[in-house]
């Protein structure tokens, strides 16, 4: 261990006397006013009536990054965030990915502010990024908290593990970081191997993840083969991109055997796959894209989707399967469609639109934003998330029956202002 500390003070003390040493600071602070107002019947997850509450908060977030020649770099990522919350929306994210998990230690994820009553101001806070880069001459070596993200989906892809957003997220800028060693290794032309092991709680083997992923480019095609060890489970994964005449073509699938390295679970095998165009308007400043997503750890029918789902509430317990408690899928459903544009209105003002359609409910999402830059700096947004699809039934024997997916997420209106610096 004495070895290893002198090796590194020799090599930090090395890079300033080699090598040309740039430092940069930014960061941006964000102002959110979100209201919400949850679904019929589903005050049970959240301990409040079905009326809008309002949620504010207002992020910090700077970055320090080091860069030294071509042959190392540094980046440090710190965020905190004071919030008021009339509601608890983590519970009411019923169904969202597994995040935050892919750490080995952390900080406290949140404090109250001792001003506040009932637990509705907090203090969050996330050291997202903490990593250095070694560049090799035949390899970069990542080390430390950084962003991981797999898949070719524009809005669900099945490998990504690690960090996926939901339909209800608002700022989709960064991904949570995860505690990882990754080595990226090119060859011959735009040809890759990736590696790397990603920490779990405690850095506990049977929480943590491994992968294989080697990215091809042949025939003007992009192609992934991806092997993930991940909390005892094994997923493999491939991914085709390529364009034709200007309309770009995805496809993405893997498959998940459950229990691999301890107890098999067969029958919570589970298959992802994802494919889709996009287009890019000329005429007409208008970028569009249709994806489909079959999901086969979901239901075929509304009054399941609660099976799947790890649950724990006074009076009833369930563990819930595989796919959902490991492999961060949180879709209820088996079959989806997706459409998102992008409308340019000026080089300033953006319209954003997006619906994610569940066909078996069949219930949907629609997502709508307008973006404008006031200034080179600051970005203020506007927008709603609406959901159509039967309600949950009234709680029997205290608890709810679920009529379509969607139709348990709440109506939210929000507005932010974003300075960038």
């Amino acid at each position: 261990m004495r070895k290893i500390l002198f090796a590194l003070i020799l090599f930090f003390i090395y890079i300033p006397i080699s090598a040309d040493v740039s430092h940069t600071l930014s960061g941006d602070t964000k102002w959110y006013l979100y209201s919400a107002k949850p679904a019929k019947n589903t005050e049970i997850f959240m301990n409040t009536d079905s009326k809008f509450h309002l949620i504010t908060q207002m992020p910090l977030r700077l970055r320090y990054f080091l860069e030294a020649g071509d042959i190392f770099s540094m980046e440090i990522s710190a965020a905190i965030t004071p919030s008021y919350e009339q509601i608890d929306m983590a519970n009411n994210d019923f169904f969202t990915p597994t995040n935050g998990e892919y750490r080995a230690v952390d900080l406290p994820e949140s404090s109250d502010l001792p001003w506040t009553q009932n637990g509705e101001g907090k203090l969050y806070y996330n050291l997202d990024r903490a990593n250095m880069t070694f560049s090799m001459p035949f390899a970069d070596l990542i080390v430390g908290r950084q962003a991981i993200n797999f898949g070719v989906g524009k809005y669900t892809s099945p490998t990504d593990l690690y960090s996926p957003f939901s339909v209800q997220e608002i700022d989709k800028e960064n991904r949570r970081g995860v505690d990882a060693v990754r080595m990226r290794i090119p060859f011959l032309d735009m040809n890759e191997i990736d590696v790397g092991w990603v920490f779990g709680e405690n850095a506990d083997i049977r929480k943590s993840s491994a992968f294989v992923r080697t990215h091809l480019y042949f025939f003007k095609t992009d192609m992934t083969i991806l092997f993930n060890y991940f909390k005892t489970n094994l997923m493999t994964g491939v991914s085709l991109t390529r364009s034709f005449g200007g309309v770009g073509f995805w496809v993405e699938g893997a498959y998940t055997a459950a229990g691999v390295f301890d107890e098999r679970k067969p029958d919570e095998d589970f298959v992802g796959i994802t494919t889709g165009i996009d287009y890019q308007f000329t005429k007409r400043p208008v970028y569009m894209f249709l994806e489909y997503h079959f999901n086969s750890a979901g239901e075929l029918h509304a009054e399941n989707y609660f099976k799947n789902h790890e649950i724990s509430m006074p009076g009833f317990s369930q563990s819930g399967k595989t796919a959902y408690n490991d492999g961060a899928v949180y879709l209820s459903g088996q079959h989806y469609i997706t459409w998102g544009a992008i409308l340019d209105i000026t080089s300033l003002i953006k319209v954003y639109t997006l619906i994610v359609f569940n066909a078996n409910d069949p219930s949907a999402a629609f997502i709508k934003q307008l973006s404008v830059s006031l200034t080179d700096d600051v970005v203020w947004d506007l927008g709603f998330n609406s959901y159509f699809g039967k309600r949950m039934s009234k709680p029997s024997n205290g608890f709810p029956e679920m009529k379509s997916e969607f139709g348990t997420y709440p109506l939210s209106f929000y507005t932010t202002l974003k300075w960038y610096f």
